[in-house]
């Protein structure tokens, strides 16, 4: 049985899956995840030459279960391609996020 879905972040597995909603994103989107076990996680918006634009959760503590963050992103914040990531000590997984 995988333990991989929709919405829940292994970081010993990859690769995995965010739910972002609404993706294409006007001013601000819902990021869903769940953890298997507490983290401490960072959760940033990368410009695709991988220049960090914004961050929204800086080594955060976050315990094991489900989450629901509100993205915003700013009005000056151009349309285009951008890369959503959630990061801890033991790797990274992101998403494509489209303004």
């Amino acid at each position: 049985m995988s333990r991989l879905s929709v919405g829940v972040l292994d970081f010993s597995l990859q690769p995995s899956t965010l739910l972002v909603y609404p993706n294409p994103v006007s001013a601000a989107a819902t990021l869903e995840y769940d953890l298997w076990q507490n983290e401490t996680i960072t959760i940033q918006l990368f410009d695709l030459q991988g220049r960090a634009l914004r961050t929204f959760i800086q080594e955060g503590e976050q315990s094991v279960g489900p989450h629901r963050e509100t993205i915003h992103l700013s009005e000056d914040l151009p349309a285009g391609h951008y890369v959503l990531c959630i990061s801890n000590a033991q790797g990274r997984v992101s998403i494509q996020v489209v303004k």
